[in-house]
């Protein structure tokens, strides 16, 4: 292959490396925005880093729509390739839907009930008349969160392919290079830094993960010791009956009486 034939193909793959490392450093920051969110107690590590995640993801999408949209306008205004044009129009707003559709109930999960929302149903009934039966089916959705919570060395277990290409597309790219026109050997050279930015951020990641992990079980133990304190005091209360009932009821005899006297 001539110098010409191998310029496209060193243009898209460090193209291709550029963006995959910019979501990679999103990721990256996203994990440590997490981290700092689970060290404050705050229970909202997984919610931020999906935000910050879908900020950057964001970025990238509405650059590659205004690509598309630009390409897609000018085989419109050629006149001979309006269908294609226009067919890449529905596509790009029937991926755009559903990224977003998916971005947004991603959100939502993270952001979903857990033991932040059962020890705030609990604290609701604080001073409300609590039964057996309402005890019960508080400590079976306690089992249910029980049941659902994953430890941090099985979450880490799922640590994403995904985040060891880009360091697989920059070998790619230090490829196209080397293999390029001769006076771009050094090119080659240089560009051996993109794989290893690529593998160092990886890593990082990882290792942020990992350390966010294990702050969310921490916070996850120290809510569900809360969570088993509220329960047990419901319990009790809910065997004895409420404290300060008969109060209540003589004062609202009370008004009643008064009321019949007027």
């Amino acid at each position: 292959m001539t110098s010409a034939e191998w310029t496209p193909w060193i243009f898209a793959t460090l193209g291709a490396w550029a963006v995959l490392f910019y979501l990679q450093l999103g990721d990256l920051l996203a994990e440590r925005a997490g981290l700092r969110a689970e060290a404050r107690g705050a229970h909202s590590g997984a919610h931020r880093t999906m935000t910050v995640r879908a900020l950057f993801g964001g970025v990238v999408l509405f650059i590659a729509a205004v690509l598309v949209v630009d390409v897609a306008a000018r085989l419109i205004g050629s006149g001979g390739n309006a269908a294609v044009g226009a067919l890449l129009l529905v596509v790009l707003a029937v991926l755009v839907a559903v990224i977003v559709t998916a971005t947004v109930l991603g959100l939502a999960d993270a952001g979903g009930a857990g033991y932040p929302s059962l020890l705030a149903d609990l604290a609701r009934r604080e001073h409300s008349r609590v039964t057996r039966d309402d005890v019960a089916s508080f400590r079976s959705q306690l089992h249910a969160l029980d049941a659902t919570r994953t430890t941090p060395g099985e979450r880490r277990q799922r640590t994403p392919w995904w985040r060891f290409v880009p360091a697989a597309v920059g070998l790619l790219a230090v490829l196209s290079l080397l293999l390029g026109a001769e006076p771009m050997w050094w090119l080659g050279l240089l560009a051996l830094a993109l794989p290893s930015a690529s593998i160092q951020l990886a890593i990082a990641t990882a290792r942020s993960r990992a350390a966010r992990l294990r702050a969310a079980a921490a916070v996850d133990d120290a809510l569900r010791l809360e969570v088993t304190a509220a329960l047990d005091l419901l319990e009790r209360r809910a065997a004895r009956g409420i404290p300060g009932l008969s109060d209540r009821v003589s004062r609202a005899l009370q008004i009643l009486r008064e009321q019949e006297k007027k």
